[in-house]
């Protein structure tokens, strides 16, 4: 493209990617929206609506800090917050960033529902800031668009922090006459009756509060501060066990197999070993391997992982008691969250897992699907398959491996085992799970509901309906279930840690954090516990305590890759590069998605200038790709960041092999082939591909592009007018034929369709600009400035606006001096450093024969920005009215010399004319 037409008015290929992307989130569908949307930023890294998007899906994902960048880019880049206001101002909260929330003042422009919305959190915000002056002016801009209870339960909230107890009483009874059932009205009255030591009434408050929502946390909460206010301590106890539970005191808690409560048949198997362990002691000698191996799963069975992984550690050593202590060791590494220690010590013995304990081989499976090695699981599964073909888990481990992999028909595999195995457990936990991501929630819960009226472990299916609950976002519903699992089993610690993570959710972080601690204090081996107050730290924003707890919990297990992640996450935000790339490569030394891990350290090394290392890490990737061909693709995008063209070209070539039928290869091959100037090669890849193609308008473009380079314009004009015949509004076709009308090629026909395009989207941006831009430089001012004029008017945000009335004062120079200046001035106001800007604005003050101040103000811009060529115009003009004139001629002369088209080339030469005559 011809250097008039600038980067932010072109838009290039993978407009089809981002609409797939924006369709599959509307549809729900995040997973697929997150790979179309990594195609459409890979093609388009500048377009908008996809960085929103991205910032969406990770504030869905609680991913809040990195959401509140994303937003806080595309915001610079001139995204209209109206549309993403909800999320980000979640994510605001959630990480903390309350004085971005409560200094915003875009809100005003947002339509009423997304108002209310972001007053509701700002007042939030501004009370979590103890800014009350600023709670209290959200409250009262609710006040005037909504009749939301959250007005009243606001203002009261204030009179109490201010103990205006009349004024209290005044907005509550507003509520109360609001919704007398909102369960929020009776706790702010039992709290305003407690602050002024009313405590009888503050109990016949939360008592009503408890009669409407018996299970409701907060209700329970402030049940607790009542009681202890009136020094009742039994009842606050007994309030507390709904809240929390107890530790378990039973030493059955964790048993060989799994975990288990207490029961009449494990305490007598203890019993007697115990027995039996004493009589070994008396008897025998201290390296006796049955007294060992019994030691050891007495203490795995108490929940003594470190000593029964000493037990089981020496036996292995030894080769004693196989497969028994290699079987115990592998549980003891799994009891102790070491994942990556039991996948060492079972991956050399599968043949014995084979043999004697398949259950084993299956775990090893599970490991390694878990860990991302989906390229050791398979070649395991295939000889579990092979040896154990009628195993239900056999079924289960290739439908995990699919839907690790991203392969078709994992749903359907899934489907036909449930109707095979409708009263399996495991089957259906799986089942419902994927159900819930692929946004079939109800049916999932229909599965756990049925599962509830089989199962035996009936507090385990409340606490996975809780946490099937929790994924939804449906916190009543978490919190019923949860309840009701501790009810069952009080010792149920995932249920008390979903309950600790649903107060997390709900904002009570202060609470959440509490619970997570007296846990941690309770079970002191568990290290899931560590990562979840960990995370719940990284969430809220408290990176310094996060980044300690991280490193400590690396310290204890550096093969942890949630706590791996998480670290790489907090020295990204640092921007501590080096350690970054440390912990992917200990990723990659723990075999952990090797190949996507091998990518994003190449991408690190290319930041960092090692292009070397780059290309040496990519060439791994590409033979471990094997036919994953979304890495395939990576490995060609990265390899054309490091300048490595051969590489690049021999992954898109291996693309096209591992997926013949997929058109995104060829189409990126063909446009790498002309990038780097091989026409011959990217000529006979379309014209083989024609059949395949023929439908996608990004092929059309690229034989437009074929054409250029080979000198036929008027065939590639053809080329790029078929386009529009496939998507009449592909932006891309128009840019380039636009660029073609410079050399005069396909003018007319340009200007029809263009003007065709605009009259069916009028308020279509760069449509409308292009064809502003066309007229400009064909020299029809007037109707480029009807143009400009028209969006300018359309449009509210400061920085676009400050481009157009830029671009309406160039067309106004040339026909209405007066109405120049005018755009100018809303310029300058509106954006007064801009360097093209500052050059209009020192033009029209020689304009208005103010020559010295107008020159001094031109060589500011063009100081700034020296390859604008009407600056240098202005300032050859202006040297030449204060008669310097050898000056006047250097300056005309490096215009002149130059192959950019600009608007007042007749008057340059003119000028030149008149200076060579002197």
């Amino acid at each position: 493209m011809s250097p008039v037409v600038s980067a932010q008015d072109e838009k290039p290929a993978g407009v089809i990617e981002c609409e797939k992307a924006e369709l599959a989130y509307l549809d729900k569908k995040v997973n697929e929206a997150l790979i179309y949307l990594q195609r459409c930023r890979q093609a388009l890294p500048d377009y908008l609506p996809a960085l929103t998007l991205l910032g969406k899906i990770q504030s869905e994902y609680s991913r809040h800090e990195l959401a509140v960048v994303t937003f806080s880019q595309a915001l610079s880049e001139g995204a209209d917050a109206a549309l993403f206001a909800i999320p980000w101002s979640r994510s605001l909260l959630a990480s903390r960033n309350y004085k971005t929330l409560t200094d915003f003042q875009g809100y005003h422009e947002f339509d009423t529902p997304v108002r209310i919305e972001w007053l509701k959190a700002r007042a939030i915000a501004c009370l979590k800031q103890n800014e009350q002056t600023c709670a209290r002016s959200s409250y009262a801009e609710l006040a005037a668009i909504t009749t939301d209870i959250t007005v009243p339960l606001g203002f009261a909230g204030l009179a109490i922090r201010d103990k205006d107890w009349q004024e209290a009483t005044r907005q509550l009874d507003i509520a109360a006459a609001m919704d007398e059932d909102d369960v929020r009205v009776w706790l702010a009255y039992s709290r305003l009756a407690l602050d002024r030591q009313k405590h009888d009434e503050a109990l016949d408050y939360v008592n009503k509060a408890f009669k409407m929502e018996p299970e409701n946390p907060r209700v329970l909460r402030m049940l607790v501060d009542v009681y202890l206010a009136n020094d009742q301590r039994e009842q606050a106890t007994a309030t507390l066990k709904m809240i929390i539970g107890q530790s378990p005191d039973d030493p059955f808690a964790m048993l060989v197999s799994n975990s288990l409560s207490y029961n009449e048949k494990y305490a007598a198997m203890l019993s007697e070993l115990k027995v039996r362990i004493d009589q070994f002691s008396r008897e025998s000698k201290a390296d006796n391997k049955e007294l060992y191996y019994l030691q050891g799963l007495i203490a795995y069975q108490e929940g003594r992982y470190e000593q029964a992984l000493k037990n089981f550690l020496y036996l292995h050593t030894e080769r004693a008691y196989l497969p028994q202590s290699l079987i115990m060791l592998a549980r003891t590494y799994v009891a102790l969250e070491k994942p990556a220690e039991a996948i060492k010590v079972l991956e050399g013995e599968q043949e014995m897992l084979l043999d004697g304990a398949p259950e084993l081989m299956s775990m090893l499976i599970e490991l390694f699907i878990e860990q991302g090695t989906v390229f050791k699981a398979l070649p395991s599964w295939t000889k579990y398959a092979e040896r154990y073909p009628d195993r239900l888990d056999v079924h289960l481990l290739e439908i995990k491996i699919l839907f690790k992999r991203g392969l078709p028909g994992a749903m359907d595999k899934l489907d036909a085992l449930y109707q095979r195995y409708p009263d399996s457990e495991e089957v259906a936990r799986v089942y419902a799970v994927m159900l819930t991501r692929t946004g079939e929630s109800e049916k999932a819960l229909e599965i756990v509901d049925y599962m509830l009226d089989k199962a035996q472990n009936e507090a385990a299916w409340y606490n996975f309906k809780g946490a099937l609950h929790l994924m939804l976002k449906q916190q009543d519903e978490a919190y019923s279930a949860l309840s009701k699992a501790l009810s069952l089993d009080e010792s149920l610690l995932t249920a008390r840690l979903n309950l600790a993570w649903l107060q997390y959710e709900q904002g009570e972080i202060e609470e959440a954090l509490t619970e997570v601690v007296s846990l941690i204090a309770q079970y002191p081996s568990k290290l899931s516990i560590k990562q979840l107050y960990a995370g719940m730290l990284l969430s809220a924003g408290r990176f310094v305590e996060a980044r300690t707890e991280y490193e400590a919990l690396y310290g204890l297990d550096n093969s942890q890759r949630s706590v791996i992640e998480s670290l790489i996450t907090i020295y990204q935000r640092d921007n501590q590069q080096s350690r970054v790339i440390d912990l992917i490569s200990r990723l990659i030394e723990l075999d952990i998605d090797v190949g996507s891990n091998l990518i994003r350290r190449a991408q690190l090394y290319v930041a960092d200038k090692q292009m070397a290392r780059a290309s040496v890490d990519l060439y791994k990737a590409l033979s471990l790709a094997d036919d994953d061909k979304d890495i395939i693709l990576s490995i060609a995008n990265v390899s054309l960041q490091t300048g490595n063209e051969k590489l690049a070209v021999r992954s898109l070539k291996t693309a096209i092999d591992v997926a013949p039928d997929d058109t995104l290869a060829p189409i990126k091959l063909a446009e790498l082939y002309l990038n780097i100037e091989q026409p011959n090669n990217a000529k006979e890849l379309l014209e083989a591909s024609q059949a395949q193609l023929s439908d996608i308008p990004e092929y059309w473009i690229l034989l437009g592009r074929l054409a250029e380079q080979q000198g036929q314009v008027e065939l590639a004009a053809k080329h790029y007018h078929h386009v529009l015949t496939l998507n009449p509004s592909f932006d891309l076709a128009f840019a380039k034929l636009y660029t073609l009308t410079q050399y005069n090629v396909g003018v007319d026909t340009f200007e029809k369709a263009l003007k065709k395009r605009v009259a069916s989207d009028p308020e279509g941006s760069f449509s409308r600009k292009l064809l502003g831009q066309y007229y400009y430089y064909r020299g029809q001012f007037k109707a480029a400035a009807e143009q400009y004029q028209y969006l300018m008017e359309s449009t509210d945000e400061d920085q676009r606006k400050a481009a157009l009335a830029r671009r309406l004062a160039q067309a106004y120079f040339h026909f209405d001096s007066v109405k120049a200046q005018a755009a100018v001035a809303t310029a300058v106001e509106l954006n007064a450093s801009d360097p093209q800007i500052m050059a209009l604005d020192g033009w029209s003050m020689v304009q208005q024969g103010a020559l010295e101040e107008g020159l001094k103000r031109l060589r500011e811009a063009y100081t700034l920005y020296g390859d604008n060529p009407d600056t240098q115009y202005f300032i050859a003009y202006t040297l030449n009215e204060l008669a310097l004139y050898d000056e006047a001629r250097e300056v005309l002369q490096q215009l002149l010399n130059t192959n950019v088209h600009y608007s007042y080339r007749d008057q340059a030469q003119a000028l030149n004319t008149a200076l060579a005559a002197r």
